[in-house]
């Protein structure tokens, strides 16, 4: 039976998503195809149909969830409206979806906490360093022609606020009871804003 294009596309976001959350729980080096194939609930023949290798796997699951779920979150910074503002919503939203959105969540474990530096050149440090620069240039643009703290120029003010950022997703997974991001979202945000703007 041939399989159709709708069922192939089905196996393959089952098998992405299945390898996001397989690296998100035991980073690259310990994750293994055939296990994100259980998890998919497919063959690793599967996988393989739809992957070249780990690595492939990788670096698509990175980059097409940042494409869709990261989006979500960073959407509001092309919006309507004056800069502080929709850097402030991108920033609450942010902080939520870090607790509550549990596709974010794995994606930022996968890209901040297991950050496996060991495997081979452009199976995913380069994309990671790509995405930390798309990041740091997206608010840098946007806060390009804003009045900041004297002294600050907007590639600063990008660089501390994708640190900040990391910062409290690496503080909360490693004590998750010492705050709530989410029941934190303003305060941080508006400290982070205040460091920003005179």
């Amino acid at each position: 039976m041939k399989r159709t294009a709708q069922e192939a596309a089905e196996t393959r976001a089952a098998v992405l998503s299945a390898g996001l959350k397989v690296f998100a729980e035991r980073g690259y080096d310990r994750a293994t195809l055939a296990e994100i194939g259980t998890r998919a609930g497919v063959t690793r023949g599967a996988v393989y149909h739809h992957f070249s290798d780990k690595a492939q796997l990788y670096t698509t699951a990175i980059a097409e969830r940042w494409a869709t779920v990261g989006a979500r979150v960073w959407s509001g910074l092309a919006g309507p409206g004056p800069a502080r503002e929709r850097l402030r919503a991108c920033l609450v939203e942010y902080f939520r979806a870090m607790e509550e959105d549990g596709d974010f969540r794995e994606l930022l474990d996968v890209t901040i906490l297991r950050s496996d530096v060991s495997i081979e050149p452009g199976a995913g440090l380069a994309d990671k360093q790509q995405g930390i620069r798309e990041w740091v240039a997206q608010i840098s643009a946007l806060l390009a022609d804003e009045d900041l703290r004297s002294g600050t120029s907007a590639d600063d003010a990008a660089v501390l606020v994708v640190s900040t950022l990391a910062g409290v997703m690496v503080t909360w997974r490693m004590g998750d009871d010492l705050f709530s991001p989410a029941g934190k979202a303003a305060v941080f945000t508006d400290a982070i804003l205040a460091a920003l703007f005179d």
